[in-house]
């Protein structure tokens, strides 16, 4: 695998440098009561700060007191994917970004915080994808599945089973990705995609979409990566790189 990522880890530093920039839920206090409102992550920093898009009236920023508590959700199909209290320290503008933002920072240690870089960024995505329980990975039976979404730490799959009782949550499985060069409007390469060697993942979720009658089913799986181990870290490392360049990618399309 090692080989295969070469000349991967000089780009370590762009990608830790691109924005965030996820969709979140806010819940907070604004004025004398709580609202829900819509904004973004566009920073986590180091130190475990998370920068949000203030809240809006119109062109003027709606105020948020330094010590107030901001919950924030993200959710998708099947379960709730994060869901944290966070404390503001200060809103300002911010004149490279062009827009108002509200720094708040998370409590407890680091082993704590639920918003984390890696675990985070995710990003929409459709590609194949093999599943084998972990004690048939050498020989099978092999379960094609499509992505419908990844982030550095798990992926949302979608998967049709002609035994419905198959993939249970917490099944452990070996995964096998086969990741899709991402091209730029030229068709240029921006990153090379690869055929991953088989890594281990553990289901977290199954939220059943369709049963097809009989037997059969239609779901979504919520697949945890285990933690990596040192022959398995620069896959971490490359798909959380990946992740991050096919968002950019993503968002620029939506904006031509």
């Amino acid at each position: 695998m090692a080989e295969e990522m070469e000349g991967l880890e000089a780009e370590q530093v762009e990608f830790e440098l691109e924005p965030i920039s996820r969709s979140v839920t806010l819940r907070l206090r604004v004025g004398l009561k709580y609202e829900t409102v819509e904004s973004e992550i566009i920073e986590i920093q180091e130190d475990g700060k998370v920068v949000l898009i203030s809240p809006m009236s119109g062109s003027r920023p709606r105020p948020v007191r330094a010590g107030s508590k901001i919950q924030i959700f993200q959710e998708i199909v099947g379960g709730k994917d994060l869901e944290t209290e966070v404390t503001a320290v200060e809103q300002a503008f911010n004149a490279e970004q062009e827009q108002w933002i509200v720094v708040t920072e998370q409590v407890g240690f680091e082993t704590e915080w639920v918003v984390r870089s890696r675990e985070f960024v995710r990003e929409r995505c459709n590609f194949p994808v093999q599943l084998a329980f972990r004690d048939q990975v050498e020989d099978g039976p092999f379960y094609d599945c499509k992505t419908e979404d990844l982030s550095g730490s798990g992926m949302r799959i979608l998967v049709e089973l002609e035994d419905r009782s198959l993939f249970s949550v917490g099944e452990e499985l070996a995964v096998i990705l086969d990741i899709p060069d991402i091209l730029g409007d030229s068709g240029e390469q921006i990153v090379e995609g690869h055929l991953l060697p088989a890594f281990p993942g553990t289901i977290v979720r199954r939220f059943v979409l369709d049963t097809r009658g009989g037997a059969g089913v239609q779901c979504i799986l919520g697949i945890g990566f285990d933690n990596w181990s040192e022959e398995d870290e620069d896959i971490g490392d490359y798909l959380l790189r990946y992740v991050l360049k096919l968002q950019i990618r993503n968002q620029a399309l939506q904006q031509d």
